[in-house]
Parts: structure tokens; C-alpha cells; sequence
């Protein structure tokens, strides 16, 4: 089936005139702010799409893990070739990792068809940006969506265009929450928001589109066995999109399926992403922010005992960085080990109640409800 690539090639050589600016050059855009840009950026503070990829294409990729980037690598690749993107200028980049806050924030702006199209990266593979991630679960801001706040504003200070906004995974979030956060002639500025597969908002931040009187239209999509996406509060609608890949992999945004210029749209989100939205939030709800801190903290320590600032780092450590992380699991105190069995109790006897629930809420019986009964069973 057809995919983002194969949109690209088929689209290279139609202007941004014939075909304007849609849900699917917004996801590609969202796809090149996680490459290291930096590289292309030693030459100036701007850089137009072709240059781009003039510099990055002997780029190594050729780790197993690196799929993601032999495919970010290829678009960017058949974006600079192209008579669509050629001519796009690339600005504003901005690469921010702290360890000592827990941030990961890296965003780019495309001058394009007329408006400014500001992209949020969605998180790489640096240990702090997982953790920031974790930290998602009892925080808010996070640091990241305090800079893209900043980012925007910024944005808009120099340049009069129209503002678009659009990002993949957390990135997705960061969209949301930058347009929803800034201030309000900012705010009217902004055409669009696309957020593909991105956490939502937790309930507290929700609360603040009630307060607006303008709210920058949102455009966000989910694959329909969506598992990252379902996270926190959802901005609804949102469009579901055809996927087969397995598991996790339904946040490749490569794996979903396209058709024409648009994304392929089913009616709903499976029954088992229905049923993982249910249990994350039963658990999410009755955790105590202390408990969740914990959990958070806990699980972060034992990856950093790795000695790894990244997940490559820590998969190419092999069994070193097993028998590290193993030393760390047994090392931790009988108090941790006993408050981390009362969240995992909290979480089973979560998903139990969710089962029953989510089946009381169906008329009949359809395929994926056996699966999740019989996984809720083993």
C-alpha cells in the first residue's frame, strides 16, 4: 500500500501552486526535524531544502535500529530533489539537550508556500528525552513545551506570515501546546495545528481552551491501533488512519496508509487501542503523583546505570549494559521494591476493572473484543 515516500515521488514535480500545502507535507516536515540538522545549519542560519540535502546524503544509517532514519534520510533526500520542496528555506534551527533539566527540544522552521510552518521534533534517542517523556506523567510543563511556547513567539517576532504548526509523536504535543499557550495575537495567527500520534494535554492544560476565545484549528491523526497517541486527553475529533503494522510499530508514520494526498481514513480506533486508553487511564488517574514520580524516577536510574546517554549507546552495550542495569534493579532498597509491587498491583487491578468496563460498554462481540478478552485472561 501506499505511503508517505510513495507521495513524495508521485507529487515531486507538482508546486505547492496546483497542490497546496496539506496533512501529508505537514507529516513528511515532521519527519525531517528529527535528523541532525545541525550539520546542514554549520553553514548559516538558513539553508534551502536542496543544500539540505546536498549535505546530509553519506549520512550513516546502516545501524538495525536506525530504520527510522534511513527513512527520515530518504525524505529529506527526495525533498531536496524535488521541484515541490527544492526551494523551501530551512531556519530558526534549534537543537536544546540538557541533562540536568531533562530536556529535549529541537524544532525547525520552513519558509513555505507563504506562511511559516514551525515543526517540533518528537523525541530521539537521548536518555534525557525519554525521561522528560516519563516525566509527562506527573508534570506539567515539562520543559520542552515551556520552549516551544518560547520557540513560536520567537518565530513570530521575526517574520509576518501566516504560522503553521506541526509534529510527530511528542512533537505533535509540543504543536498543541504552543499554540494553545501563546499568546493571543500569536495565537490568531496560526492557520493550523497538526499532531500526528502525539500524548494529549493532561486534564489540567485541557482546561485552558475552555478560556480562549480563539482556538488555531487542530488537525490530529492517530493510527488506528494508536498506543503513544491515546496517551493523557485527546483533542477530538481526530482522524484515524489506516495501519497493519504490529504493535509499536503503528507510530512509524511510514507504515500508514495513504490515498491520493490524504491520509487513509478508517472509522474508529480498534477495539484494543479503545481498551489501552481505557487501562492507561484508570491506572493514570488512581496513581498519586509521589507514585508516579517513583516509578518514573526508578525506571529512569536503572537505564542510567547503563553508563549511556542514549538507547543506541545502551543497545550496543550489550551485555555490559544488561548486567549494569541488572546490578541497579537488585541494588534497589526494600522500600522502593515494595512501593513499586503497590503500583504494579495498582496497574493489574486497573486493567481488570477496564476489561470490564469496556465490555459492558459493547453491543456484541467483534473480533479484536476476543483478543483483548483473551489477553486481559493470560
Amino acid at each position: 500500500m501506499a505511503n508517505l515516500l510513495d507521495y513524495l515521488e508521485q507529487y515531486a514535480d507538482t508546486s505547492l501552486e496546483t497542490l497546496p500545502f496539506n496533512e501529508l507535507d505537514a507529516a513528511l516536515l515532521g519527519q525531517i526535524v528529527y535528523l541532525p540538522l545541525a550539520e546542514a545549519f554549520e553553514k548559516g542560519d538558513s539553508i534551502t531544502m536542496r543544500k539540505a540535502a546536498l549535505i546530509l546524503k553519506d549520512h550513516p544509517a546502516n545501524k538495525p535500529y536506525e530504520f527510522l532514519l534511513r527513512a527520515r534520510l530518504k525524505t529529506l533526500q527526495l525533498a531536496g530533489g524535488s521541484k515541490r520542496f527544492e526551494d523551501v528555506i530551512l531556519c530558526y534551527f534549534r537543537d536544546d539537550i540538557d541533562d540536568l533539566v531533562e530536556k529535549q527540544f529541537r524544532a525547525v522552521t520552513y519558509m513555505i508556500s507563504g506562511a511559516a510552518v514551525i515543526t517540533f521534533s518528537g523525541t530521539d534517542l537521548t536518555l534525557a528525552g525519554w525521561k522528560e517523556d516519563f516525566n509527562m506523567a506527573f508534570k506539567s510543563p515539562v520543559p520542552s513545551q515551556r520552549e516551544a511556547v518560547e520557540y513560536l513567539e520567537m518565530v513570530a517576532d521575526e517574520t509576518p506570515l501566516p504560522l503553521v504548526l506541526t509534529g510527530h509523536s511528542k512533537g505533535g504535543n509540543l504543536a498543541i501546546y504552543a499554540g494553545v499557550f501563546s499568546g493571543g495575537t500569536v495565537r490568531e495567527r496560526i492557520r493550523r495545528i497538526y499532531a500526528l500520534d502525539g500524548p494529549g494535554l493532561r486534564q489540567q492544560d485541557c482546561a485552558r481552551l475552555n478560556d480562549l476565545e480563539f482556538v488555531p484549528p487542530i488537525e490530529n491523526y492517530l493510527p488506528k491501533r494508536s498506543i503513544v497517541g491515546i496517551l493523557f486527553n485527546q483533542m477530538e475529533p481526530f482522524h484515524v488512519v489506516q495501519s497493519h503494522a504490529p504493535g509499536l510499530l503503528q507510530h512509524d508514520i511510514y507504515r500508514w496508509q495513504i490515498k491520493g494526498a490524504l491520509f487513509r481514513r478508517v472509522k474508529g480506533l480498534s477495539s484494543r487501542s479503545c481498551f489501552y486508553d481505557m487501562a492507561l487511564d484508570d491506572w493514570l488517574v488512581s496513581l498519586p503523583e509521589d507514585d508516579s514520580r517513583l516509578f518514573v524516577e526508578t525506571l529512569y536510574d536503572i537505564l542510567s546505570s547503563a553508563r549511556q546517554e542514549t538507547l543506541g549507546g545502551i543497545i550496543r552495550g550489550g551485555r555490559k549494559s544488561a548486567r549494569r542495569m541488572l546490578a541497579a534493579q537488585a541494588s534497589l532498597s526494600p522500600s522502593v521494591n515494595q512501593a513499586l509491587k503497590r503500583i504494579m498491583k495498582k496497574l493489574f487491578a486497573g486493567s481488570r476493572r477496564s476489561v470490564l468496563r469496556y465490555f459492558r460498554s459493547k453491543i456484541g462481540w467483534r473480533k479484536d473484543d476476543e483478543e483483548v478478552a483473551q489477553s486481559a485472561r493470560r
